[in-house]
């Protein structure tokens, strides 16, 4: 794993990378690499959800992992992951009692990590692996599922989009619903409609990825209801503290995006942060024009791991 100093300048390092990515093909050359350096592995491999299967697109490795090859959602570890919407670990491959697709390979990997691309609705997960048993630290995870996060964004590139949906089944379907249930405000789908739109009569804005903070630790205090209560309570807060025509979605997870049209990304973090206050990590970064909506999103990314790190420092 990259040591815990230089990790998230990795990470800032691969997800600006993203955005000079124009195709699938380099989207994903940043990926393996990238997600090998940061946890440490001796492979990373990246699988599509095609339909019910994960499907191995590429992978980077010290030797032939399974590039090529497709499993029942609910036999593969990568599957599992995108299934459950959450990280799957396995220490130890061969051992484990649900005898994923992986296992009946010949390969190399023992321990196994894959985390979901995009926490709703997964269109694909990042297998990392070792050659020996290993059961991942809080940062590897951390840092792997950082990497998947950013990923999921580079994916909404238009022309990247258009070729994944040429490779596989995506899920989902044009007429889904553009709302999010829980907080009802735009989903992933809502955003990007109402964001090209919004972009197309205004020009230039800002965007921002907001993080809420402690979620998790919420929900395994307090029971689920309590983190969807506090997510609920940032989307209202957002709602609040913006304009009318202002861009408010949630993109899964404890994650939400804004855009606002007009504003200059200092602007907009001098708003957020006016509003939600230590409750939230937050990036932003200006965009000069429609078409560059996603490649504004991956540099608030970046800006948002950049201020987390400083955060850190300062409270250490």
């Amino acid at each position: 794993m990259a040591e815990k100093g230089t990790g998230i300048d990795r990470l800032v390092r691969a997800i600006t990378d993203l955005t000079t990515a124009e195709d699938l093909a380099q989207v994903q050359a940043v990926v393996r690499s990238a997600g090998r350096e940061l946890v440490g592995s001796d492979g990373l491999a990246v699988a599509l959800r095609d339909a019910d299967e994960a499907y191995y697109l590429d992978e980077d490795a010290i030797a032939p992992l399974w590039r090529g090859a497709r499993f029942p959602l609910t036999q593969s570890v990568a599957g599992r992951a995108m299934l459950g919407q959450q990280h799957v670990v396995v220490p130890e491959l061969a051992a484990d009692p649900s005898r994923p697709g992986e296992a009946d390979q010949e390969s190399f990997a023992t321990g196994v990590l894959a985390v979901p691309v995009r926490t709703s609705d997964p269109v694909g997960a990042l297998t990392a692996c070792w050659a020996r048993p290993h059961t991942p630290t809080p940062e590897e995870l951390h840092l792997l599922q950082a990497l998947a996060d950013a990923t999921s964004v580079a994916l909404d590139k238009p022309a990247v989009s258009a070729e994944l949906g040429s490779l596989v089944a995506l899920p989902g379907h044009p007429l889904a619903p553009a709302t999010d249930d829980l907080t009802g405000v735009h989903n992933r789908r809502g955003f990007f409609d109402r964001a090209q739109e919004l972009q197309s009569e205004a020009g230039r804005g800002a965007v921002a990825l907001v993080e809420v903070v402690g979620v998790g630790a919420l929900n395994e205090r307090e029971g689920r209801e309590a983190g969807e209560e506090l997510l609920r309570t940032v989307a209202d807060r957002l709602t609040r503290c913006l304009r009318d025509d202002d861009v408010v979605a949630r993109l899964g997870g404890d994650d939400f995006a804004v855009l606002s049209t007009g504003l200059d990304a200092d602007r907009m973090r001098s708003r957020l942060l006016d509003r939600l206050g230590g409750v939230a990590h937050i990036g932003t970064a200006d965009v000069p024009g429609p078409d560059r909506i996603v490649d504004s999103l991956l540099l608030a990314d970046a800006a948002r791991h950049t201020a987390k790190r400083t955060r850190a420092e300062r409270s250490a």
